[in-house]
């Protein structure tokens, strides 16, 4: 089998376990280059411009597309990440969260990452 149709074949998600402090084990599941490429894309609308609401809640979008149960079915739906659901857990424990959701998917900024931040400041 060629590289061409090894990468075209699509791929098992991957899933760890990491512990979070105050929380104990979250499990959580990678994600394809089709949801990386619609989350990123979902941070501006159709004119280019940043929907600010969503950048301020990136990481609780991103953990929300990752926090599996046993099963591998998601915990969280987005609006539920949009209207709070992690506004009440303890800093430090969401900071670790976000850190482990953010390493096992890859997640990085695209080339108009940093207009995306600036534009989010302002």
């Amino acid at each position: 089998m060629s590289l061409k149709d090894k990468l075209r074949q699509g791929f098992e998600r991957r899933f760890i376990t990491v512990n979070v402090p105050l929380v104990g084990d979250v499990r959580l599941r990678s994600l394809s280059s089709s949801e990386m490429r619609a989350l990123r894309n979902s941070l501006t609308d159709d004119k280019g411009e940043t929907i600010k609401p969503r950048i301020e809640r990136l990481n609780e979008i991103l953990a929300s597309m990752t926090i599996v149960d046993e099963a591998g079915n998601l915990e969280f739906t987005e609006g539920e990440a949009m209207s709070g659901a992690f506004d009440s857990m303890d800093a430090a424990s969401a900071k670790v969260l976000f850190s482990h959701v953010v390493r096992h998917t890859g997640f990085t900024a695209d080339s108009d990452w940093q207009a995306i931040e600036g534009a989010a400041k302002n």
